[in-house]
C-alpha cells in the first residue's frame, strides 16, 4: 500500500498556494479538504510511514515550495521500527533542514506526536512519545518553525490517548479528527 500511494502522490501536483499535510496513517485517514475547507489542502500522509520514509519522499514536495507544511510523523518509528527518540530526532532534524534549504519561504507547523492508549493498542510508549515531543519542540525553536502541542490536547489524566478520540488506541476516530481540526484552525 505504501508504494502504491507514494507512486500516486508523486504524480499529483502541489502548488505554491497549497497547505500540505505530511505524515503517516493518522494524517492519511483525515478528510482534510473537508476539515480545513477554506484553504487549498493536499494530503500527503501515507499509512505506515516513518520519519525515514518521509525523508526519502520529501524532495518533490519541496520542489513545489508550498505555502505551508503541517508535519506530524513518528509514531510508526516507535511502534513498528522500535527507533529510539534520538534516532527520530535525528531524522526530524534532517527533514527540517531539507525544508529550510529547499523551501525557505514555506511556513512549517511541526505537530507533536499524538499519544497512544496502551490498554487499547497493547503498547506502552507514552514516555518515549513525551521525549520525542520535547525534542520536536526544541527542533522547532532551532529552525524558527511553529510547534503545535497536540499531545496535551488528546490525553486523559494518565497521559494516554483519551478513549473518546480513538477506537484502536493509535488512530483517531471522527471525534478525534474534529478535535484536531479545532486545534489547527487558529494556526490557519
Amino acid at each position: 500500500m505504501y508504494l502504491r500511494r507514494d507512486s500516486l502522490l508523486k504524480r499529483l501536483p502541489i502548488h505554491p498556494t497549497d497547505t500540505v499535510l505530511l505524515g503517516d496513517s493518522i494524517t492519511h485517514e483525515g478528510e482534510w479538504a473537508e476539515l480545513l475547507g477554506a484553504i487549498a489542502v493536499k494530503n500527503r500522509g501515507i499509512s505506515g510511514d516513518t520519519t525515514g520514509g518521509l525523508l526519502s519522499r520529501l524532495a518533490p514536495i519541496l520542489d513545489a515550495a508550498p505555502q505551508t507544511i503541517l508535519l506530524m510523523i513518528g509514531i510508526n518509528d516507535l511502534l513498528n521500527q522500535q527507533n529510539s527518540p534520538a534516532e527520530i530526532s535525528q531524522n526530524y532534524h534532517k527533514i527540517l533542514a531539507h525544508i529550510q534549504a529547499q523551501a525557505p519561504q514555506t511556513r512549517v507547523l511541526v505537530q507533536s506526536v499524538l499519544p497512544v492508549n496502551a490498554q487499547l493498542c497493547g503498547r506502552q510508549v507514552s514516555q518515549e512519545i513525551m521525549v520525542v515531543n520535547a525534542q520536536l519542540q526544541a527542533l522547532s525553536k532551532e529552525f524558527s518553525y511553529e510547534y503545535i502541542d497536540l499531545f496535551q490536547q488528546f490525553t486523559d489524566p494518565q497521559n494516554q490517548l483519551d478513549q473518546q478520540y480513538t477506537l484502536d488506541g493509535v488512530h483517531l476516530n471522527g471525534a478525534g479528527y474534529l478535535r484536531w481540526q479545532q486545534i489547527l484552525e487558529p494556526y490557519l
